[in-house]
């Protein structure tokens, strides 16, 4: 149809052509089939629009999924963080009870050695009876039991401080761990949020290509249905000037056979009375 329309084109440019100037009836079909053209094409990019419009509407949502998403990885991030301060602290304390622990098992130790020395209830009594005096002899008592308690106090304060650094390390260790695969699978899901982006991105760039593309046949069609206006209206006024003319001539030639028409009559009686005449003049002598 393109190659058609340049055709006429160049025929209305180049009037001493008149061989290939195409007729109206032409002209007309080839608009009627331009507009079918423009008809298809205008639905066509209507319908890339709709599309674009989804596929825009469809990267707006995860656009928004993976600020979402990258504020979560924030969050797990400055957890993390938090934790591994947590841990730095943690690890201060313990080393902090390792050495408290050690100092109750250096006394512990000493206590031990103290009490395997003086293990017999002679050197019990011995201890007792060496006193100075009977407020020494209860102090002494009181001493050992109270001794005693302290040993056994030693001993549960090793075994509970045992158990909280174990369960201090048992403890983080499961954090990190859960934190560390949190964020491992949030990862993962900003990069599948991240190849859908692209994927949409790609979308949009092929329908805005395709949209700049109809765009571009749809203004050339109406150009071309343009000028086939402006080439069937030359043609219109050219027939109307030729049936003008026509009239013209026509009306002209009717007044030409009536201005003949009347003259003849008018030569009519003339020659009436010069046929009268002549015998008359013929009776008379010479």
């Amino acid at each position: 149809m393109t190659r058609f329309i340049c055709i006429i084109l160049l025929c209305l440019g180049s009037c001493t052509l008149a061989w290939a100037q195409p007729t109206k009836e032409e002209i007309q079909k080839k608009q009627q089939e331009l507009q079918r053209e423009l008809s298809e094409l205008n639905k066509t990019l209507a319908e890339i629009k709709n599309n674009k419009k989804a596929s825009l509407a469809e990267l707006a949502v995860v656009q928004r999924k993976i600020k979402a998403r990258e504020e979560l990885i924030n969050n797990i991030s400055r957890e993390l963080r938090r934790l591994d301060d947590e841990i730095y602290l943690t690890q201060l304390e313990m080393n902090r009870l390792r050495r408290e622990l050690d100092t109750l098992k250096q006394q512990y130790a000493k206590s031990l050695v103290f009490a395997y020395k003086n293990r017999s209830n002679y050197d019990y009594l011995n201890f007792l009876f060496s006193a100075q005096s009977f407020n020494d002899a209860v102090k002494r008592v009181a001493y050992l039991k109270s001794y005693r308690q302290y040993r056994e106090t030693q001993a549960a304060t090793i075994a509970q401080t045992q158990q909280l650094l174990v369960q201090k390390n048992q403890s983080l260790a499961n954090s990190k761990q859960d934190k560390s695969k949190t964020l491992d699978e949030q990862n993962n899901q900003l990069n599948v949020l991240e190849q859908d982006r692209s994927e949409q991105k790609k979308v949009v760039q092929q329908l805005q290509g395709r949209e700049k593309e109809i765009a571009k046949q749809v203004a050339e069609s109406e150009k071309q249905r343009q000028r086939l206006r402006q080439a069937l209206a030359a043609i219109i006024r050219r027939e109307e000037e030729e049936a003008r003319k026509a009239e013209r001539q026509r009306l002209a030639k009717l007044a030409e056979e009536e201005r003949r028409r009347k003259e003849a009559e008018k030569n009519k009686p003339n020659t009436a009375t010069a046929g009268t005449t002549k015998p008359a003049t013929s009776n008379n002598p010479p």
